[in-house]
């Protein structure tokens, strides 16, 4: 799912940038994934 991938992709850019300081900030660009259900439940009144 798209959470996991982020955190994979983060944890490896994270590990690259600790073996490699002086290298050069990265980007990634992931694609999230539109999950269409059923049903939303009504927002709950404010307290």
């Amino acid at each position: 799912n798209f959470q996991d991938e982020m955190g994979r992709k983060t944890a490896e850019m994270l590990l690259r940038r600790i073996a490699d300081p002086a290298a050069p900030p990265q980007r990634a660009v992931l694609t999230p994934e539109l999950v269409v259900r059923g049903t939303t439940a009504p927002p709950k009144t404010a307290r």
